[in-house]
């Protein structure tokens, strides 16, 4: 099973602060990573958002394991600042791939 289709996300807002926190059952996290650290749970928020389309700046990452409830939570502050968009897209000399893979010259016009 994609660990990203066991998420849940629970989002909120104060103040104008954007606030993300996911939920991933602990079996689902332990199958891929052994540690729970702020860095891994800044990089799998960062591929959370890119596969979500989301353009969120996260900040204030912070991972928290309850043990008791076989949860792995991560919580984040979100910054949406002025609608710029988040560029996750990959460039390869003229060629562009776009989210889900698919490849096109951008020479050629479309």
């Amino acid at each position: 099973m994609n660990m990203l289709n066991s998420v849940v996300e629970t989002r909120s807002v104060n103040n104008g602060l954007y606030n993300v926190m996911l939920e991933i059952p602990e079996k689902e996290y332990e199958a891929i990573y052994d540690q729970y650290t702020n860095e891994i749970a800044s990089e799998f928020l960062t591929y959370y958002l890119e596969n979500r389309n989301d353009d969120g700046k996260p900040s204030n990452i912070q991972i928290q394991h309850d043990k008791n409830a076989h949860i792995v939570r991560i919580t984040a502050n979100l910054h949406y600042l002025e609608n710029e968009h988040t560029s996750y897209s990959r460039h390869y000399g003229s060629y562009f791939e776009d989210i889900e893979g698919n490849k096109y010259d951008i020479r050629k016009t479309h």
